[in-house]
C-alpha cells in the first residue's frame, strides 16, 4: 500500500519547475513569476489541508466512518448554539468555521492580483466552483477509500469558503483600484 502526502510531491515538482523556469527565463517578469510560484504553493497547501494523504490502492475500510452529507445551510450556527459556551466542542466549531472562512481568502486575492479578474460575479463563480470541487473530491476520495481521512461534503464549507474568497477579492480589488488612482 502506498500512502502519499499530496503536498510533498507537489513541492518537489515545484522546486524542479522553479529551477528550470529560472534557467530558462532568468530575469523576465520576475515579480509575476514569484507571485505565480506562491500561488502554486498555496494550491498545494489547500490540497494538503482539505484532502491530506491519499492511499493507492484504496483502503479496505471504505465506509468505516460512514458517509455524511451536511446539506443544511448555516448548520454551524446551530452547532455553536448547541454547545456550552467555552466548552471544547464550542471552540472547535468556532475554529473550524473561522478556518473555513480563511481558507480561500488568498484565492480571492490571487484572482485580483495574478489573474486580473475584475468582475465580482466572475470572482464569486470561480471561488464557488473551486470550493465545490474541493468538497466533491473530498467526498469522492472518502467513499472510495482513496483518502485516509474520513471527509464529508459540507454545504457550510461551501458558504464559508465562498464568502472568504469573495472578501479576499473585494479587498484586493479595492486596494488595486486605490493604488492605481494614486499613481495615475
Amino acid at each position: 500500500m502506498f500512502d502519499s502526502q499530496i503536498a510533498f510531491f507537489g513541492f518537489c515538482g515545484l522546486i524542479i519547475f522553479i529551477i528550470f523556469d529560472l534557467i530558462k527565463n532568468k530575469k523576465h517578469n520576475v515579480i509575476r513569476r514569484v507571485i505565480m510560484y506562491s500561488f502554486i504553493v498555496y494550491v498545494l497547501k489547500v490540497l494538503d489541508v482539505t484532502i491530506g494523504m491519499i492511499s493507492i490502492p484504496p483502503h479496505d475500510y471504505v465506509g468505516h466512518y460512514g458517509y455524511y452529507l451536511q446539506l443544511v445551510p448555516f448548520y454551524f450556527v446551530a452547532d455553536i448554539l448547541a454547545y456550552e459556551t467555552g466548552s471544547f466542542l464550542f471552540w472547535n466549531t468556532i475554529r473550524l468555521s473561522f478556518f473555513n472562512f480563511l481558507l480561500l481568502i488568498p484565492l480571492g486575492v490571487y484572482l485580483a492580483v495574478l489573474f486580473r479578474v475584475n468582475g465580482l460575479k466572475q470572482a464569486t463563480t470561480i471561488v464557488f466552483m473551486s470550493t465545490l470541487s474541493i468538497e466533491m473530491v473530498q467526498f469522492f476520495f472518502s467513499i472510495t477509500g482513496i483518502s485516509t481521512y474520513g471527509r464529508t461534503f459540507n454545504v457550510d464549507d461551501l458558504i464559508l469558503n465562498t464568502i472568504g474568497g469573495v472578501v479576499g477579492f473585494v479587498v484586493a480589488r479595492s486596494l488595486i483600484t486605490l493604488w492605481m488612482r494614486r499613481n495615475a
